[in-house]
């Protein structure tokens, strides 16, 4: 659900990632239970079907740690493969 939620918001903005990857970035406010809602940008992996691939290692540090919180309100942790 939390993927759904993150590929209907924000705007989206193409670049290349080092590695020569088409990384597609989209900008939101993440809510997160009981805190403001805060800013962060997701990078998603391109793939050769048009799919998109969440890799939490890729993300921005505020990316990482909205998720970690996100998550920890649950008893988890972000996925990381």
């Amino acid at each position: 659900m939390l993927f759904l939620l993150l590929l209907a918001a924000g705007t989206a903005k193409t670049q290349g990632a080092d590695d020569g990857k088409v990384v597609v970035m989209r900008t939101f406010d993440w809510e997160i239970e009981g805190e403001r809602a805060e800013r962060v940008t997701v990078h998603w992996l391109l793939q050769e079907d048009g799919s998109m691939r969440y890799d939490f290692d890729r993300q921005p540090t505020a990316t990482q740690d909205a998720h970690r919180r996100s998550c920890a309100l649950q008893g988890m942790k972000p996925s990381r493969g």
